[in-house]
């Protein structure tokens, strides 16, 4: 494979701890994973890509005096350049240059929309047309009006929510950040972000059910589990995903989350009975699980379950 030109863009951070160039790994790695969120939705959603038709970024490097951290965006060709899931749509290709624009200003018009919600709620009040175009009008929950554009409106209902946590500043270190692109020798500046805008992004609290229960079951990234707790629901034949499994051990590693699990058919009736209500005690599973972007159990394929909290076949006792 080969690739094409690559687009930079750029997130720097200003404040007391960045004039050496150094970075707080965790507050910079939240950022990028919200980025990374962002732009496969931005890409899936808004886009309508798939995934032969998608642009990957990348770190590339990371400058002093106001730590920069440089954003690469890469398209990586296939047999053919055009891209034919945007030609499908009876929309014009583009290269990563345009894509590049598009995505960043994006991302500008989504923060902006992000502090105007306060981390609340925002309302739509009207639609209205101005200059051929159509409009809508947002109220916030302090009473406060903005205008824009039908397109970013959709956008915010469906990306919005994947920039949670992507502010990472504090008072007296990392106390600003800009972001934005490099044209040339000129850089397109799409959003300033204040140490006082942190709370508005909150914590990213991961994907809905939905979504978990429409993703792949990535079995490159599984892992052997053992995890003892209780079957909380049943999906049905219908889906990928039979049942939701709930640790009630070692949470703090295994997390609270549902747990979607893949098991055999023939184990579906035994564990729709420790569904029943008389059934008051937790159970031992063990399988391949895959973990999210916060390290905790998200999918597993069972492949045992056993009554006993300590069973375990390799004689592994769990504490």
């Amino acid at each position: 494979m080969k690739t094409t030109e690559d687009f930079k863009g750029y997130i720097k951070y200003f404040g007391p701890f960045t004039e050496d160039g150094s970075l707080d790994i965790l507050k910079a790695g939240k950022s990028l994973l919200a980025l990374d969120r962002f732009s496969k939705k931005y890409q899936k959603e808004s886009l309508k890509l798939d995934k032969d038709s998608q642009y990957t970024l990348k770190i590339s490097e990371v400058n002093k005096n106001c730590s920069e951290i440089i954003i690469i965006i890469t398209e990586v060709l296939k047999s053919n350049p055009v891209n034919f899931a945007l030609v499908g749509l009876g929309l014009k290709a583009i290269g990563v240059a345009e894509f590049g624009k598009q995505f960043f200003g994006t991302l500008g018009q989504q923060l902006a929309l992000k502090v105007f919600s306060k981390g609340k709620d925002i309302s739509k009040e009207k639609d209205f047309i101005k200059n051929g175009e159509i409009f809508v009008e947002l109220k916030n929950n302090q009473g406060e009006k903005k205008n824009i554009t039908a397109q970013e409106w959709e956008n915010f209902q469906k990306l919005n929510s994947s920039l949670d946590g992507f502010v990472q500043l504090e008072k007296g270190k990392e106390e600003e950040m800009k972001v934005g692109y490099k044209e040339g020798e000129e850089e397109k500046q799409v959003a300033v972000m204040k140490y006082i805008d942190k709370d508005y992004f909150g914590t990213y609290s991961g994907l809905s059910l939905e979504e978990r229960m429409n993703e792949a079951f990535d079995e490159t990234n599984a892992k052997e589990e053992t995890i003892v707790g209780k079957f909380v629901d049943f999906y049905g034949l219908a889906h990928k995903y039979h049942f939701a499994f709930q640790a009630r051990r070692k949470q703090d590693d295994v997390g609270k989350q549902k747990i979607l699990c893949i098991v055999a058919e023939n184990q579906i009736s035994t564990i729709l009975d420790y569904l029943k209500p008389e059934f008051d005690k937790n159970v031992c599973i063990f399988g391949k699980a895959i973990r999210d972007w916060d390290n905790k159990v998200d999918k597993m394929k069972i492949e045992w379950v056993n009554e006993d909290e300590n069973y375990n076949p390799n004689q592994m006792k769990i504490e």
